[in-house]
């Protein structure tokens, strides 16, 4: 049998996730993760409490799925990632104005666990691109960095009364990395 081919029952967890995280991202819109009932989660979703609790725990863990959903996105933008290369920039931006209102809410309810979830991730695939001189803590420190300042200058735009261009905010984002890109020592990976 073939395990890449999705069955009904593959078919209906994906419908039901998806359906759930549609649920979530209305219940963002007005409230905080922490105020989000189950029992209204599945009635938004038109699921019952058993297909949550077959698929989850709690509801932070859809917004997990949500954010990973669109950091793989982003991977996918990213190809050949440096941190100076402006056309894999540009490519991220552009998808995060694709799907700038589930960006919005996302941001909106941004914690200290999805910041550390970004870091984590990031510092992953960055460990995995480059071999970094100097201690780990340096490295982890560095990505903790990128992260913070790539959502504030994401968060200041896609909130912005006077929207600017992804030109600008790519522009932006060059200012403030080009000179920490020049100062690590990194050398891509064989």
């Amino acid at each position: 049998m073939y395990t890449n081919v999705p069955t009904k029952e593959n078919q209906r967890i994906s419908l039901s996730k998806h359906m759930l995280q549609d649920a979530l991202l209305r219940l963002l819109e007005t409230k905080r993760i922490d105020q989000i009932k189950i029992v209204e989660l599945c009635k938004g979703a038109g699921v019952n409490r058993s297909t949550f609790y077959r698929l989850y725990n709690i509801p932070s863990e859809i917004e997990t799925d949500i954010i990973q959903n669109i950091i793989t996105e982003i991977y996918l933008q990213m190809g050949d990632f440096s941190l100076s290369n402006t056309e894999t920039i540009k490519s991220i931006f552009r998808y995060i104005d694709t799907h700038r209102d589930v960006v919005t809410i996302i941001m909106k309810n941004m914690d200290g666990y999805i910041i550390s979830f970004l870091e984590n991730k990031y510092y992953q695939n960055f460990k995995h691109r480059y071999v970094i001189t100097g201690s780990e803590e340096k490295c982890r420190s560095l990505c903790a960095f990128l992260v913070a300042g790539t959502l504030a200058i994401t968060n200041r735009w896609i909130n912005s009364q006077k929207p600017v261009s992804i030109d600008e905010v790519v522009e932006t984002y060059n200012l403030i990395i080009q000179p920490i890109s020049n100062s690590i020592t990194y050398k891509k990976r064989i």
